[in-house]
């Protein structure tokens, strides 16, 4: 499927990519565009044919709003849609403890969904599943994320 953005997308830098991939958007010249809008809070979404308007404050906003617009765009349906959080923060914690811990490639999946359901906040609960150098035993046989791993997930959260 391919979409025409209209309006300021160039803020969301690459967490927009990877978001699209996602969801099998191609963005270029098409019918079905998207005007994009800033809003003081929360988002709101119109689809009316092949034509959407999305209005989003932060980027959660317009995660959500877009898998709104995709979702009435691919299958021909009709939307208008307002939602404004209660929280500042809204988000889930994984219990990556206990030798349960998580493939990097998945969290970043895990933090994907959660931006296209506007989602903003991921933590994980680890106890002794990560790497402290100075103890090279602490979490031993049950698997751990290194330093460099947390580093990665915390941009890779950032960049959505």
């Amino acid at each position: 499927m391919k979409i025409q953005f209209l309006g300021d997308v160039v803020s969301l830098g690459n967490g927009l990519n990877e978001i699209l991939k996602d969801l099998h958007i191609e963005v270029g010249e098409s019918e079905q565009t998207i005007l994009i809008k800033p809003a003081d809070k929360g988002f709101s979404v119109s689809v009316n044919g092949d034509k959407a308007e999305l209005s989003y404050h932060l980027p959660a906003d317009f995660y959500r709003g877009l898998s709104v617009a995709v979702d009435a765009l691919k299958n021909g349906y009709d939307v208008s849609l307002s939602q404004t959080p209660v929280f500042d923060t809204c988000g889930i914690m994984l219990d990556v403890s206990r030798g349960a811990v998580l493939k990097l490639e998945k969290v970043k999946d895990i933090l994907r969904r959660l931006a296209r359901m506007g989602f903003n906040e991921l933590m994980l609960y680890t106890e002794d599943t990560y790497e402290v150098k100075e103890y090279p035993y602490f979490g031993y046989m049950r698997g751990r994320y290194s330093e460099d791993e947390l580093k990665e997930i915390v941009a890779y959260g950032n960049l959505l």
